[in-house]
């Protein structure tokens, strides 16, 4: 079962791990361990960290943070398998049986937000609620880009491969403030949202610090769903959802608003702010809405 382990992020709750097959798992948990069990999933390139500001204001529930697969303080995935958003799925569910929770509800930020939404629709026996932040379901790959995406990935995965064998190291960055610079470089997010992120993504190493998560996760997928099978799958999503939403991503991928109203389960309500308004000043609007979606059986 999940046993504490010394911590390395000093904000921590309580560090636990959960080994799993080869795999260990780190995560932080938040708030009794009778309340109400939340299991909680960050986006990608993130941690655990991800779920500081908000699990703690959620005073009545169980709050389990994991670092998922290649990410945070978790192991990496071997050479031989692959980051899917599938991937996690039944070590996720070992991971909940280790904690006792025979039912459980999930909340997910933008592609743990994809996971968890998965993970409610192949195990609805086990999910009693689900929440999603800024997503819902993955982006529908188009059928005529299998091709495209097949190769991409057999070139990415034999780039790192080749690297891996010629023990090329990652090249250190000065400072945290300097990968907070390069991480604003890829989506708007504040600075103490940043540094809580990368204080767990990232590890010293003599002359900086360079990233802990594996490489292969900003590879292209071998295999992504289609059109067809979103709406297939979303269509059995059996869990009383509620679905927030940043009004700039609504902007960029209107189909969401759409998609969420195909499924009477999923209650959809946009907010401001940015992608992770969770860890920023929306989430007092948020808050009192999850307590009161987890309270209502």
């Amino acid at each position: 079962m999940g046993m504490p382990m010394s911590a390395d992020v000093d904000d921590a709750v309580d560090e636990l791990h959960f080994d799993v097959g080869d795999m260990r798992y780190a995560a932080k948990a938040f708030g009794p361990e009778d309340g109400i069990p939340l299991l909680a999933l960050h986006g990608w390139l993130d941690n655990a960290a991800s779920f500081d500001v908000l699990a703690p204001l959620l005073t009545q529930c169980r709050v389990v943070a994991v670092d998922l697969s290649g990410q945070g303080l978790s192991s990496h995935r071997p050479p031989s398998s692959q980051y899917l958003i599938w991937s996690d799925l039944v070590d996720l569910l070992a991971i909940c049986d280790q904690l006792g929770w025979d039912t459980f509800n999930v909340v997910g930020h933008s592609r743990g937000g994809m996971i968890a939404t998965l993970l409610a629709i192949s195990s609805p026996q086990r999910v009693t609620k689900l929440l999603t932040l800024d997503t819902l379901m993955p982006m529908p790959s188009p059928v005529e880009e299998a091709t495209k995406n097949l190769r991409e990935y057999i070139r990415d995965e034999r780039r790192y491969l080749a690297k891996k064998a010629q023990n090329v190291a990652q090249k250190p960055f000065d400072s945290l403030d300097k990968a907070v610079e390069l991480r604003q470089l890829l989506m708007p997010i504040e600075y103490d949202s940043a540094i809580r992120i990368l204080r767990r993504g990232s590890r010293a190493v003599g002359g900086g610090f360079v990233w802990r998560h594996d490489e292969r996760l900003k590879g292209r997928s071998a295999v992504k769903l289609s059109g067809e099978m979103n709406e297939s799958l979303y269509q059995d999503l059996e869990s009383d959802t509620l679905f927030f939403v940043s009004k700039a991503q609504l902007q960029r991928a209107p189909y969401l608003k759409e998609f969420a109203e195909k499924n009477a389960k999923v209650t959809m309500i946009s907010v401001e702010g940015n992608h992770h308004f969770h860890m920023e000043d929306p989430v007092h609007e948020i808050v009192p809405r999850i307590r009161q979606f987890l309270a209502n059986e």
